[in-house]
């Protein structure tokens, strides 16, 4: 991207000149990524949700990382599957791409490049290798996916539907209750969506992973009311991955959380 359109859209949005190249790398590598794996990986995490949904109300952030679930159309073992990512990835132009790192059933790689400030920078890829078929109440579509602080560079990618992104943001939330996920959910609660396929959805993670259910919402305003005692800290680790306009007053919408999660306690 040309240096001073770089610079006028960091200027605009408040967003570092780092992170808007690296928005800008994700999309070619999400570009490339479908091209070689098709319909075999689909996207999730908050890369998908800013830029598939939230965007369309003008409220995404920027999400650094591509997370991914390799599903194939065939039968494949985890090392047949580890083995076929292996060989696929070279075919990644324009980036350095590491040897992979494996942790549980997830491969995750490195990809490198140089920007426009002539400074190295990553995006990290990570393929999720857990199912052979998608956890989810509605089918993976293909999405358009753009970034309303930086309407260049739009990607046609394989993403899940809106509530079950929203449900794994849930569980994530419930996990790890980091300002990311804190925005991403408070702003999707002012989407309409589907509330039967939402709940089929969660359900069907928190199985998964093996959260009891009963008490999942309880333990959740738990720890929205210990992140809104945090909230300084909160604010000062999620700031600078949203625009300047969208920037929250984090207590509340921490404490706005709190009323929406107690109605389903």
């Amino acid at each position: 991207m040309d240096i001073d359109i770089l610079r006028l859209i960091a200027l605009k949005s408040g967003l570092g000149i780092k992170y808007i190249s690296k928005n800008d790398r994700i999309n070619t590598l999400l570009g490339h990524t479908g091209k070689i794996f098709g319909d075999s990986v689909i996207l999730k995490g908050g890369t998908a949700l800013s830029k598939a949904y939230l965007q369309t109300k003008g409220v995404d952030r920027f999400s650094e990382d591509i997370d991914l679930d390799f599903i194939p159309s065939e039968s494949m073992n985890l090392n047949e599957k580890i083995n076929f990512i292996m060989e696929k990835i070279k075919e990644i132009n324009g980036f350095k791409i590491s040897m992979p790192r494996l942790l549980h059933r997830t491969m995750r790689f490195d990809a490198v490049y140089t920007n426009e400030i002539n400074e190295k920078d990553t995006v990290r890829i990570e393929f999720y290798l857990s199912h052979d078929k998608p956890l989810v109440s509605k089918p993976p579509q293909k999405q358009m996916l753009i970034s309303s602080f930086m309407s260049v560079n739009p990607v046609m990618f394989t993403t899940y539907s809106f509530e079950d992104l929203l449900s794994r943001k849930f569980v994530a939330l419930g996990t790890r209750t980091e300002g990311k996920d804190i925005y991403d959910v408070y702003h999707c609660t002012m989407f309409e969506y589907d509330h039967e396929k939402f709940k089929e959805s969660l359900n069907l993670m928190l199985e998964f992973y093996k959260i009891e259910k009963e008490s999942f919402f309880i333990k959740l305003v738990e720890k929205l009311k210990k992140a809104n005692e945090n909230y300084r800290y909160i604010q000062n680790s999620a700031n600078h991955y949203v625009p300047t306009r969208m920037r929250p007053d984090w207590r509340i919408i921490i404490k706005e959380l709190i009323v929406h999660m107690k109605k389903h306690t």
